[in-house]
């Protein structure tokens, strides 16, 4: 840094500061922000995405994105660069089981699709964006394990609860008193209908004699005259 100072001194106050702004700008920009959740929840068995973004620019070329899983030390379980996936010194139990948005990366996406998730993935990782000129690193994003109740996913329907005995009974009494009421009221109904036809077929008879008697006497009249 010391070697900068004399070429700027010599070149004169106003250059000196103009070719100082440059430097700093350009130390500045050299660093990407990268940005994931604070943690996750995945179900074990189930896939999950691990978030990161970054503020992606034009001139990210040669663009490398590295997961890690941090324990006492850093063990890499997703390596991208060279336009292609680098899995040779992958952790082995991640092996077949992530993978990148390939197309996302231009949009300033590098999350990392985890799938299958087991009980051992449980931990924090680490996202890190490099490439010819700028790099980055996130902070941990902890992956937490679903609770049993949140992992049964929709292809795990819910079992309906259980009905304990007094429950049971309960339901076997409504029933028996709904049937009951039933077989009051149809009765009941049955009884009234029975006492309409025997009224109707009263006054069926009755009609029918007072037709025969009003002909019987209109007959003698008839005679009479």
């Amino acid at each position: 840094m010391a070697a900068l100072y004399l070429p700027l001194a010599l070149a004169g106050p106003a250059v000196a500061w103009v070719l100082l702004i440059l430097v700093v700008g350009i130390g500045s920009s050299a660093r990407v922000e990268v940005q994931v959740p604070s943690s996750v929840n995945c179900a074990v068995g189930q896939d999950c995405v691990l978030s990161c973004t970054f503020n992606f620019t034009s001139d990210m070329k040669d663009l490398a994105v590295t997961w890690t899983l941090v324990k006492k030390k850093e063990y890499t379980i997703h390596s991208y660069y060279d336009n292609m996936d680098q899995l040779d010194h992958q952790l082995p139990q991640y092996v077949s089981r992530t993978s990148l948005f390939d197309s996302e990366l231009q949009r300033g996406n590098a999350s990392l699709l985890l799938r299958r998730v087991r009980e051992e993935d449980a931990g924090e990782y680490r996202c890190r964006i490099n490439s010819r000129l700028r790099y980055g690193i996130s902070s941990e994003l902890v992956l937490f394990l679903a609770e049993p109740a949140t992992a049964a996913g929709p292809d795990k329907p819910t079992p309906p609860p259980a009905v304990n005995g007094r429950q049971r009974w309960g339901i076997l009494a409504s029933v028996f008193l709904v049937f009951s009421l039933a077989l009051f009221l149809f009765k009941d109904c049955a009884a009234e209908r029975g006492s309409f036809c025997r009224v109707s077929r009263c006054a069926d008879e009755e009609s029918r004699k007072c037709r025969i008697d009003g002909s019987t006497s209109s007959v003698s009249d008839d005679y009479t005259s």
